[in-house]
């Protein structure tokens, strides 16, 4: 870890050992299918050099970073990108890229007030449990979709005051009888059929936050014929300023 980015391995005072934990990324097969191809992504570990300049980070001591080359075995990267880290835990990995994308998300482009509702989609996915929880502690109700009873269950358990299993409830129905005013912020990571529902569910200057299109991952996917998106004139922002828009995170 080196203290400048046009710094070299030559001003590295001390090295170590790799935990014994640490994995490499593992290619299972070559595919242009990411989660058919790849095994494992982290960004989180030991340090086990330093720059002479760095003086705020030591060997050994834990970090996470989310810089390009974190699939190899050693990675050398400026010591402001290094995230300092009280200890080695999973846990630390999912916040890194999930965690931080629902933060952003309510906090640049809707922001949360108490008492609001809150659907998220996908809510016991990657992002989903995360703005569930982010929710929750702004002292929103909760709503989240999920695919089976036991993630319902989950949802449950991390706070979520309405889980929705789509499997045996329509979804649709569900947001038209239960809240007829509408939902005042919609976190939304599946795309298809479910943006066109959550959309025509909005409340009076409600705000949609697209995070994602799960439904359109996979290169089998069936084109969306959407009934919403061609009377909308999209307006592509980061700012939570301007309510009664479409937010897009790209």
């Amino acid at each position: 870890m080196d203290g400048t980015r046009t710094g070299t391995m030559s001003s590295i005072r001390k090295m170590a050992t790799l935990p014994s934990s640490f994995r490499k990324l593992v290619v299972t097969n070559f595919s242009n299918n990411f989660r058919q191809a790849t095994e494992i992504q982290t960004s989180l570990g030991e340090v086990v050099a330093v720059g002479s300049n760095v003086k705020h980070l030591s060997v050994g001591q834990p970090v996470a970073c989310m810089n390009m080359g974190s699939y190899s075995e050693y990675q050398v990267i400026p010591s402001k990108s290094a995230i300092p880290l009280p200890d080695l835990k999973p846990e630390y990995i999912a916040l890194m890229a999930s965690g931080i994308t629902a933060d952003l998300a309510f906090t640049e482009c809707g922001p949360l007030k108490e008492g609001q509702k809150v659907l998220v989609t996908a809510a016991a996915g990657g992002t989903g449990q995360f703005a569930v929880q982010l929710a929750k502690l702004a002292g929103c109700h909760t709503i989240g979709t999920c695919s089976t009873d036991q993630k319902a269950a989950f949802l449950k358990n991390i706070g979520c005051d309405r889980p929705i299993n789509y499997n045996k409830e329509d979804l649709k129905t569900v947001l038209r009888t239960e809240y007829k005013d509408g939902v005042d912020v919609i976190y939304e990571s599946v795309g298809g059929d479910v943006f066109d529902i959550c959309f025509n569910a909005l409340a009076r200057h409600g705000r949609l936050l697209v995070i994602g299109a799960i439904s359109s991952y996979n290169f089998d996917a069936k084109p969306h014929s959407s009934s919403v998106l061609p009377r909308l004139p999209l307006s592509y922002m980061y700012s939570g300023k301007n309510e009664g828009k479409i937010y897009v995170q790209l």
